[in-house]
C-alpha cells in the first residue's frame, strides 16, 4: 500500500466516522410494540375511538399498517394509518361504532432498520370475553391473512448475498488497479463485471422490497404504490442511492485503460482517482450499513461508521483473494500485495464484526437465543478459520513452497459462505421476541363476579383490568377498590398498585413488575361503606 493510497484511507476513514456520528440519533436495538390504547387483552365498556400504537423506535406505517378485525376475521376498520404525535406512534382513526365482542388489532410497520415488525391482539367490548371464540386461533388467523408471498424472504437473502459478494470484488479489485503485475484486462472486467452485478441486485432488492413491505404477491414488485413504500423507508432511500454511486464508479473504471502500459499506471496512481475512487467506495459501503441493524441501536452513527469499516476490511482483504484467483498472473508481487492488506484488514474484520455483534446483540451471552445471533456464530467460526488459512498461506509465500494457489480457493469458497451467512442475519431480529403472556382469571366473594385480566404479563410496565360484577348486576357501581402487589420470594411488605376508573365497574391499575416469578395481587373491594372483602390471586409473570 503506498504512502499515498494510506493517506486517502485515513482521510474516508475519519469522515466517515465525523459525517456518520452526526447523522444518526440513537434509537433501540429493534422496534417493538410497547404500548397500545386499547390495550392488549382490555375490557372496554364502550366502543374506541381509535386505535393508537406505541413503539419503542421511530417507524413508519406499511401498506394496511393497521387493520380491525370481529371475532369471525371479517375486517371492520383498514387504511391508511398514519404517524401519531411522535415518530414512534401510529394512529388509525375514525373507527365505526363496535358492538359488544372481540375484536382483534393486526398491525404492520417498519422499523429505522428497514425491517418488517408485525403482531397482532385482541380487546374486548362488553363485560366479559366471549366463551365461544378461540383467541389463539384469531390471531393466528388475522397474521396469515397478512403474510408476504411465498419465497420473497428467501429471494431477499439472494440478493442480498448477490449485493455483498458484488461489493467485496469490486472495491477488492479497485485496490488493485495501481499495482503493475495484474493482468489489467482481467482486473477491469472483473472491476465491471462486480459492479454490473451489485446495481442488478440492488435494483432486484428495491422491487422485492416492495412485495416484502406490502404483503403482497409478486406482482407487486412493478406497483409504483410499492416502490413509492420502499422508497420512503431508509432501506429504500439507500438502495437507490447505491445505484447512483455504482454509475460513478463505473466511469471511474472506464477511464482506466485496459493495456498494461505506463500511461494506465500513471492515471491510476494520481491522486484525484485514488481520492475519487475511495470516497465513492466508502460511500456505496455506507449505502449497506445505514439500511441494516447498526442504524437501530443506541449510538447508530458509531455503529453505522465501524459497520462500513467492517464492510472494507473484508473488501480489501476477501477482494484482494478474488483478485488474486482471477487476475493475479502467480505473481508474488501481487500475492504480496494482498498479505501485507490482510495484515490489516483481517484482524480489523474481526475485531468490528465481535464489536458489532456484542453492540447489536446485547451481549455474547444472548447469541444462541435467536437466528440472528446463530447466524453470526458461524459467521464468526468461518472468519476465524479464514484467518487461520491466511496465517498458513503468508508461511506459503515467505518459504516461496507451491500451494498458494489452492490456500486462496479454499479461502475463498469459505468467504462465499461467510457473505451468505452475512446476507441470512440482516434479514432477521437481532433480540429475542417477546410473546405477550396475558393472565385472566376470575375469582368470586359470595354473588360477587370478579374478573381480572393482567397485560402483556411480561417483565416490566403492565396493566391489571379489573371488572366487577357485583350482586345486583353492573349498574350498581361499587364505590371503592385498592390493588396491592408483592414479589414473587414475598419479601417486604406489599406495594400499593395505582388505580384508576375506566368505566362502571371496570378499573385499571398500572404496576412494573421487576422480576420473572409468580406475584402475589391483593384486590380489596369496598361495595358499600360499611363492608369489605380481599382477593387474592397469584399472577406468572414471564421474561
Amino acid at each position: 500500500m503506498t504512502v499515498q493510497l494510506r493517506r486517502v484511507l485515513i482521510a474516508v476513514l475519519l469522515a466517515v466516522f465525523g459525517v456518520v456520528g452526526l447523522s444518526f440519533g440513537s434509537a433501540s436495538a429493534h422496534a417493538s410494540l410497547e404500548s397500545s390504547e386499547p390495550a392488549p387483552s382490555a375490557v372496554l365498556e364502550a366502543s374506541p375511538s381509535a386505535i393508537r400504537l406505541e413503539f419503542t423506535e421511530a417507524v413508519t406505517p406499511a401498506s394496511d399498517a393497521v387493520v380491525v378485525y370481529d371475532s369471525d376475521g371479517d375486517a371492520i376498520r383498514s387504511g391508511d394509518a398514519r404517524l401519531g404525535e411522535s415518530s414512534t406512534s401510529i394512529v388509525l382513526d375514525d373507527l365505526p361504532e363496535l358492538s359488544d365482542g372481540l375484536y382483534a388489532v393486526a398491525w404492520r410497520v417498519v422499523s429505522s432498520d428497514g425491517h418488517l415488525v408485525q403482531g397482532a391482539y385482541t380487546f374486548t367490548i362488553g363485560s366479559s370475553i366471549p366463551g365461544d371464540v378461540d383467541i389463539g386461533a384469531l390471531v393466528g388467523e388475522v397474521l396469515s391473512a397478512r403474510d408476504v408471498a411465498a419465497g420473497v424472504e428467501n429471494v431477499l437473502v439472494l440478493v442480498r448475498w448477490l449485493s455483498y459478494l458484488a461489493v467485496v470484488v469490486a472495491l477488492g479489485a479497485l485496490v488493485f488497479h495501481t499495482n503493475a503485475y495484474v493482468d489489467r484486462a482481467r482486473l477491469g472486467w472483473l472491476s465491471l463485471g462486480s459492479l454490473i452485478v451489485l446495481a442488478g441486485s440492488s435494483f432486484a432488492q428495491f422491487l422485492v422490497q416492495g412485495v416484502y413491505l406490502t404483503a403482497g404477491d409478486w406482482s407487486a414488485s412493478f406497483d409504483p404504490e410499492a416502490w413509492s413504500e420502499t422508497w420512503s423507508t431508509r432501506l429504500g432511500f439507500g438502495l437507490v442511492t447505491r445505484l447512483v454511486l455504482v454509475a460513478i464508479l463505473v466511469a471511474l473504471v472506464l477511464v482506466v485503460p485496459s493495456k498494461d502500459d505506463h500511461r494506465a499506471r500513471e492515471r491510476v496512481g494520481k491522486s484525484w482517482w485514488q481520492s475519487s475512487t475511495a470516497l465513492v467506495a466508502t460511500a456505496v459501503l455506507l449505502t449497506f450499513a445505514s439500511g441494516g441493524h447498526a442504524s437501530a441501536v443506541p449510538l447508530a452513527g458509531v455503529a453505522v461508521a465501524v459497520d462500513v469499516v467492517h464492510l472494507g476490511a473484508i473488501a480489501l482483504w476477501i477482494g484482494g483473494l478474488a483478485v488474486v484467483l482471477l487476475a493475479g498472473r502467480n505473481r508474488p508481487e501481487v500475492v504480496g500485495q494482498l498479505s501485507r492488506l490482510a495484515v490489516v484488514a483481517a484482524p480489523v474484520t474481526v475485531i468490528t464484526g465481535l464489536w458489532q455483534t456484542w453492540r447489536i446483540g446485547g451481549g455474547l451471552g444472548e447469541l444462541t437465543s435467536t437466528d440472528w445471533g446463530r447466524g453470526m456464530i458461524v459467521k464468526i467460526s468461518l472468519v476465524i478459520v479464514i484467518v487461520a488459512l491466511g496465517g498458513v498461506a503468508r508461511v506459503v509465500v515467505r518459504q516461496e513452497a507451491p500451494g498458494v494457489r489452492r490456500l486462496v480457493v479454499v479461502e475463498v469458497v469459505l468467504a462465499l459462505a461467510v457473505l451468505g451467512a452475512s446476507a441470512y442475519v440482516v434479514g432477521e431480529s437481532p433480540v429475542v421476541a417477546r410473546t405477550p403472556s396475558v393472565f385472566s382469571t376470575t375469582l368470586t366473594q359470595g354473588s360477587t363476579i370478579v374478573g381480572v385480566t393482567v397485560t402483556p404479563g411480561l417483565v416490566g410496565n403492565n396493566e391489571i383490568h379489573v371488572v366487577v360484577t357485583p350482586p345486583g348486576g353492573v349498574l350498581e357501581r361499587i364505590p371503592s377498590i385498592e390493588m396491592r402487589a408483592s414479589s414473587p420470594d414475598r419479601e417486604g411488605a406489599p406495594f400499593s398498585v395505582a388505580v384508576s376508573g375506566a368505566g362502571p365497574n371496570h378499573f385499571v391499575g398500572r404496576v412494573a413488575f421487576l422480576e420473572e416469578g409468580d406475584w402475589f395481587l391483593e384486590i380489596v373491594l369496598q361495595p358499600d361503606p360499611a363492608s369489605s372483602f380481599l382477593l387474592t390471586t397469584e399472577v406468572p409473570i414471564k421474561n
